[in-house]
Parts: C-alpha cells; structure tokens; sequence
C-alpha cells in the first residue's frame, strides 16, 4: 500500500514538472497570415501532362497556418488532393508550406490509386501497385543529398520538382505556364519602435527581429543597416560667475561617444586649456580672467561623427557689476 502511494506521488511530481515545463517553454507555432492564399497555374509532368492547380470549382490553396488543402486536376490521371494526413510512405502526411524555409513538406495523391477513387477507402487493388502518392520534399524519401528537389515558393511563384514515382514522375512546377500565387504580405524592413533593432517581414508576413551591435542605432532613412548612436553629453561648470582670477569646477559626463574633449576657451576664440576623457569630475581650471566658454566636444562609437555636445559661459563680477 505504501509502495503505490508513493508511486502515485512520483507520477504526480512527473506531472507537475511537465506541466511548468510547457507552461514556461510553449511549443513554438508558425506564423500566421491573415487569409488563405491560392496556387493559380499548371505543373508539368513529361509522363502525365500538365496538372491544373486552379479551375471552375476546384483550386488548391495555401491555408493561414501553412497547410495545403484543396486539389489538382489532371486529364489523365483525374483529382490530385493535397489534403491527405495519413498513410503516406513516410514523414509527415499533411502537405503543408514550412513559412521558415519556404519550402513544401509532405505529400500529394493522386486519387485515381485510391479504392473509391476520390482518396478514400485504401489503395485501389486495380493499380498495379501504384499507390498515388506525389512526395514534395526529398526529406519525405530521404534522399537529400542524392536527389535534392524540394518543392518551394517565393516572390510570388512556385518553382523546382515533385517526385510522383514510375506512373507519375518528375513535376516541374516552374514551367511555362507554372504556379503562381499573391504574397500575402509585401517583403520589407523596417526599424523597431524603440530604433534598437531592424524588424524583417517577409511575404508570408513573418517578423524576424535583429538587433544592432551596442551603440548602434537602426537607420530610419535606410532600415537595412545600423548607424552609430550620435553622442550625447552634460557639462556642469560651477559657479558660473566668478570674480576676477578665481578658478572654476569642471564635471562631464557622455553617452554612445569614442572620445570626448573638454575645452576653455576666452572671448577671442584662443584656446587656453583642454581636457580629455569621456567623463571628468571635479576638474579645476585655470583662472579666469574674463568671459570663458567651456565646450565639451564628443566622437560617437564609430568615429564618423565629433561635435559640441554641451556648453556653459562663466562671467566674470567686474564686467557684470563693478564697472
């Protein structure tokens, strides 16, 4: 009785640990767009003929969560679905488009192999041993790397082969008159609310996000690439009036800069003392004997750019009140 209590409180604590688990690491899901998008146009087959993909009454369609439903038409062969989940050669049944690759995965039927010849009901005992299935990725088959066709879509068309077996062969999908279909989303870029990262959509309306290096900012004008922050500083001068020969307190600080340069500087624009440094405290002067200009000077990270990013005046009593 004791051993079944506790075996009892194990699958409990098992559970409760998967349960966290999926809670704090949700199974991923594939981007979704807003509504079904359809496949328009005709593959070709050099054994069968040309394989409609769209008609009065009839069409295949790429749904909003990438499965493939819907079917072909072929004046040989008849109905081709691709809708099938189960019973396939192997992998995974369902034909679907893998919006990360753009490629097709799983497999079509031809239903004319079927026993009641509208895929349903098995195979059809009266074909030979032909089974219908259209495989449209070589990992159905396992063999990439020997036979590598892989059925895909993008910028509007779809292109490269299927592998229909010895009845159906080798379907080009970028024929001359090959399939098409209108992107759900039109590719771009742009930059991220907070300019931090540039944000890809391509046209199945997926957001890939990536950030730019520390310092560097999305570039609105040109969202492909990352400019460097401009740099940005404060400067406290204290007092900022002063008698005669007294001598002031300096303090600096910056953000996103390479280098940064401290300067005195008197009414006739020459240069009396400068400091270096991104950031200074308590720093004194020399003594002022008039009107002085402190300017704090910064390159950004990238070098590219200097300018004054803070000043302060410091006046001197006799010019102000004494005179």
């Amino acid at each position: 009785m004791v051993k079944v209590v506790f075996l009892g409180i194990q699958a409990m604590y098992k559970f409760f640990l998967l349960l966290v688990f999926i809670l704090l690491f949700p199974a991923p899901t594939q981007a979704q767009f807003a509504s079904p998008v359809d496949l328009s146009g005709y593959a070709w087959s050099s054994n069968i003929g040309w394989i409609s993909f769209d008609g009065p009454g009839y069409g295949v369609r790429i749904e909003t969560n990438g499965d493939l439903s819907g079917y072909a038409w072929s004046s040989n062969i008849g109905w081709i679905s691709f809708q099938q989940t189960t019973g396939c050669p192997g992998g995974t049944c369902r034909p679907r488009l893998n919006i990360g690759t753009s490629e097709f995965e799983g497999w079509a039927r031809a239903c004319a192999a079927t026993a009641n010849g509208d895929c349903t009901g098995g195979q059809n005992t009266n074909a030979g041993g032909w089974d219908g299935w259209i495989s449209l990725n070589c990992i159905n088959t396992g063999t990439c790397g020997t036979n590598n066709y892989r059925v895909s879509a993008a910028n509007g068309a779809v292109s490269n082969y299927a592998w229909g077996g010895d009845v159906v062969g080798w379907i080009q999908m970028n024929a001359a008159l090959g399939i098409t279909y209108t992107p759900p989303c039109t590719a771009s870029v742009a930059c991220s609310a907070d300019s931090l990262s540039r944000e890809f959509t391509n046209e199945w309306c997926e957001v890939t996000s990536l950030a730019c290096s520390s310092g560097f900012s999305c570039d609105a004008g040109n969202p492909n690439s990352c400019i460097a922050n401009l740099a940005i500083g404060s400067l406290t001068v204290t007092p900022r009036v002063v008698r005669q020969n007294s001598p002031v307190t300096i303090s600096w600080s910056s953000v996103d800069a390479l280098s940064c340069t401290v300067d005195q500087t008197n009414p006739g624009g020459v240069v009396s003392q400068t400091w270096s440094g991104t950031s200074g405290s308590n720093v004194v002067s020399l003594p002022i004997q008039s009107t002085t200009v402190f300017r704090l000077s910064c390159t950004d990270i990238s070098g590219a750019n200097n300018q004054v990013v803070a000043s302060s005046t410091v006046n001197v009593i006799p010019q102000l009140i004494e005179t």
